[in-house]
């Protein structure tokens, strides 16, 4: 997840290193995290259907320490925070 948003920032990066205007810098910072969320999330929901397998090999994932339920909450709020961010764009 930490990657993937990083793609953006590191392009960033080279724009300043290059000294090109950056026009839109707002909006790649959204979208970095937007994109590192939607993988957090997608990660989250991975080790949920892998709680036994963890269990198995004394993995300790987020839904192994917090439990079912809880990792299923961090999911929802994670959800519903970067549907917030991504409508901040709209407006």
């Amino acid at each position: 997840a930490f990657l993937t948003a990083l793609i953006p920032l590191i392009s960033l990066y080279f724009v300043k290193l290059l000294d090109v205007p950056i026009v839109h810098l707002d909006l790649i910072l959204l979208f970095s995290v937007f994109a590192f969320m939607l993988n957090w999330i997608r990660e989250i929901v991975k080790d949920i259907q892998d709680m036994e397998g963890d269990r198995l090999i004394s993995v300790r994932s987020m839904p192994i320490a917090l439990g079912k339920i809880r990792a299923i909450r961090v999911v929802q709020l994670l959800s519903i925070l970067s549907l917030a961010e991504q409508s901040s764009i709209c407006y």
